[in-house]
């Protein structure tokens, strides 16, 4: 299986470099670029906030997740300070949700290579202990937002949990790629070979597990 070439961290950085620029004249072109419907809820100053965080995390990925074991945050989120989140800081809370809640961006440089896959789901130290009764089930149907997909994945992942997927017939062929790439890398995870329509929007698909 060939390998897929991966972008040096400095071209994606003049990469964001430059959306950065046509984001100040054209906030529009540039979320389009990106999405096709980023967040039209949060502010222009909110947006570029988000932005300057990415491209700094961007600039550290390497040190920061070299020594990770467990978990490398999203660019995006680095910068939160969890403790403080769970210790219910209202004050601190505020900064992250509403108005100032933090939108995931697409990334177009994903690696979609097996051991990528595997690296960004299965910790490096992960040790499974056998389940007592079985796994679990995961049944979901999919349109969009394939990383965030992943994290569900990684979030309840087990060698005998079993997470089936039906692809939306309305979804991207790039979503549609990513999905098969998730599937072939991971023996427990299914992509139903069929395309379904559906007739609403994602909260109307809630999770089932069996």
């Amino acid at each position: 299986m060939s390998q897929q070439r991966q972008l040096p961290y400095s071209v994606i950085l003049l990469i964001l470099g430059f959306t950065f620029i046509i984001y100040l004249v054209s906030p529009t072109t540039l979320l389009n670029l990106f999405y096709g419907e980023f967040d039209p809820y949060l502010s222009a100053d909110r947006k570029v906030v988000v932005y300057e965080k990415m491209i700094e995390a961007l600039r550290n990925m390497d040190k920061y997740c070299k020594d990770r074991r467990f978990y490398c945050k999203r660019p995006e989120t680095r910068h939160v300070d969890c403790r403080r989140v769970l210790r219910g800081d209202k004050a601190y809370l505020q900064s992250l949700t509403g108005i100032n809640r933090i939108p995931l961006i697409e990334n177009p440089f994903l690696n979609l290579t097996c051991s990528a896959i595997k690296n960004r789901i299965i910790p490096k130290s992960s040790q499974f202990k056998l389940l007592m009764l079985n796994g679990t089930a995961f049944a979901r149907i999919v349109f969009a937002d394939y990383e965030f997909i992943e994290k569900q994945v990684q979030a309840s992942y087990h060698p005998q949990n079993f997470f089936c997927f039906a692809v939306d017939a309305n979804s991207s062929a790039e979503f549609q790629k990513r999905m098969k790439a998730l599937e072939r890398c991971l023996p427990n995870v299914f992509v139903l070979p069929g395309r379904f329509t559906s007739n609403c929007s994602a909260p109307c698909l809630p999770d089932s597990s069996h």
